[in-house]
């Protein structure tokens, strides 16, 4: 059986990096990332800038479950204003059967 060469090479570069745990920070560099934004940044600021990036995550998450709805399922995501307006259509239907429904109920024989 011969081997070709650039099989080879590419066989090497996926052994270069067997396990994607070196790329991860451990928590030693965690807490060191944290006690020098602490001393830059004052526990002040700190908390303003933890609500900002917490903000900006969930719209990240947010925006990736858009994309992820229309790449793989074919479903337009819907902006809040269409979302308000569907909601209100379906309070008002909802609305005129419950009242449509309390018109047809005859009144109880017990009273």
């Amino acid at each position: 059986m011969q081997i070709n060469v650039h099989q080879c090479a590419w066989q090497k570069k996926l052994k270069y990096y067997p396990d994607r745990d070196n790329a991860m920070l451990g928590w030693g560099e965690i807490v060191l990332i944290l006690i020098a934004a602490i001393i830059f940044m004052g526990p002040e600021k700190l908390t303003d800038f933890a609500r900002q990036l917490g903000k900006l995550y969930g719209e990240y998450k947010k925006a990736k479950r858009m994309i992820e709805l229309e790449i793989i399922y074919g479903i337009k995501p819907l902006d809040d204003e269409e979302i308000e307006k569907k909601a209100k259509e379906n309070y008002e239907k909802l609305l005129s059967e419950v009242k449509d429904l309390s018109q047809e109920v005859p009144p109880r024989s017990d009273q």
